[in-house]
């Protein structure tokens, strides 16, 4: 078998998933939160990111991975500017959410139509 189907194997895709259902399902047995519950996994969520992003840059480096094409600042805005309607999503929910406009539930139906129109 080769490296890259093995590290494959490992990489924890399902892991995000899996934890949140665990999240709404203690929810519901415990009667906490559910918004509340994933804002406390936030920070697991942001270290393991970062966890991920430093092991995949020290074996790219290791292995001498090719770097990706530069771009001019011109393109690199250009780029970020067509990305801003997908990038307010969450602040979209997160607002939604903490005044009290949307319930979670309501939240997640306003994600799904807010990607439709996007």
């Amino acid at each position: 078998m080769s490296n890259q189907v093995l590290e494959e194997r490992f990489v924890p895709k399902g892991a995000i998933a899996f934890f949140a259902a665990l999240v709404v399902f203690y929810a519901m047995l415990s009667g906490t939160s559910i918004g509340s519950l994933f804002m406390a996994g936030m920070t697991p969520g942001v270290i393991m990111a970062i966890a991920l992003m430093l092991y995949i840059a020290i074996i790219a480096g290791k292995r001498k991975y090719p770097y990706g094409p530069k771009y001019s600042t011109k393109q690199f805005l250009s780029n970020t500017l067509k990305a801003i309607p997908a990038l307010l999503t969450p602040v979209i929910l997160l607002i939604g959410i903490y005044t009290g406009i949307v319930t979670p539930t309501e939240a997640g139906a306003l994600a799904a139509f807010y990607g439709i129109l996007i």
